[in-house]
């Protein structure tokens, strides 16, 4: 092969490279010219609420709970009740022995006939000087006194029954008939199962966006899956400096069946935040390392 020929072949290389380049320079500013004209959607920042659903655990108890104590010493007559049985108000709860403020309160009745009677007889004396004015004002205290003590025997003897203040359940029985039950003893517990509420704790960033009213639901662990309405009932005034915990406590407007205090409960409630600015989640681009949006 001549060296001519040897040359024609270089340049006709040469030029098929460089042909080939200026082909891939354009189709990159082709390509280049067609993102820049691709079609996007774009999408106006709003200012609006959000809501967030957050769940919080804690026990059911009872807020209303009576220790039922005697105010009077004596033996224990009867006491008809067992744990879980419900009684309604002004049911007898206990009944204590109540022979000897009888016979006192006889004893005064007696005292009382015979210092009224030497009341009057005094007082027809006086008319005629016979007496003393003196005589005639003890006469007048003792039956005054007689009268007391015939009152307080009445109220010593009303607190040989104790009876219900509300309509509860027994919790506790802790004497049963025959025992001696000395003064301010521990007879017996009632509860008022309507005051079932549950406690959880909030953080006080989130306090502000809660009320009282609001609607809540429940689910307690041993009656199963379903969800129970209920309310937010009270918001305690003060926070824990520690925790920065503050206490919600919700109730019930209609117990739920087989609801009983100490049990696990799942409380769940909607929290709506302050306006902010919203956008729609799929304007949100990601990566490993951020989240960011494009503005226009």
């Amino acid at each position: 092969m001549t060296l001519r020929v040897l040359l024609q072949l270089l340049i006709l290389l040469l030029l098929t490279g460089v042909l080939g380049a200026c082909e891939k320079a354009e189709q990159g500013k082709q390509q280049q010219r067609n993102k820049k004209q691709q079609l996007v959607t774009t999408t106006q920042v709003v200012r609006g609420a959000q809501q967030q659903q957050i769940e919080r655990s804690g026990n059911l108890r009872v807020r209303r709970i009576i220790h039922v104590h005697n105010l009077e010493e004596g033996q224990v007559k009867e006491i008809p009740w067992y744990e879980g049985d419900a009684v309604s108000q002004g049911e007898m709860l206990v009944r204590l022995d109540d022979e000897l403020l009888l016979t006192a309160q006889r004893k005064a009745a007696a005292q009382l006939d015979e210092a009224e009677k030497n009341l009057l007889r005094l007082e027809r004396l006086i008319k005629t000087n016979a007496i003393s004015e003196d005589a005639l004002i003890a006469a007048r205290t003792e039956v005054a006194v007689t009268k007391a003590d015939i009152d307080e025997l009445a109220v010593r003897l009303q607190r040989t029954r104790i009876h219900a203040d509300f309509d509860g359940l027994i919790t506790e029985r802790l004497v049963e008939p025959g025992d001696f039950a000395e003064k301010n003893r521990h007879l017996l517990t009632v509860i008022d199962p309507l005051s079932l509420v549950i406690e959880v704790t909030l953080s006080q960033l989130l306090l502000p966006s809660v009320n009282k009213g609001d609607a809540v639901e429940v689910q307690i662990d041993a009656l199963g899956q379903q969800w129970h309405p209920a309310k937010i009932i009270r918001i305690h005034p003060t926070i824990d400096p520690l925790t920065g915990q503050g206490t919600v406590e919700v109730g019930f407007d209609e117990l739920p069946s087989g609801i009983k205090s100490g049990q696990r409960a799942t409380l769940r409630l909607a929290i709506t935040s302050d306006e902010i600015l919203l956008i729609p989640y799929s304007a949100l681009q990601q990566n490993r390392e951020r989240n960011w949006v494009y503005l226009n």
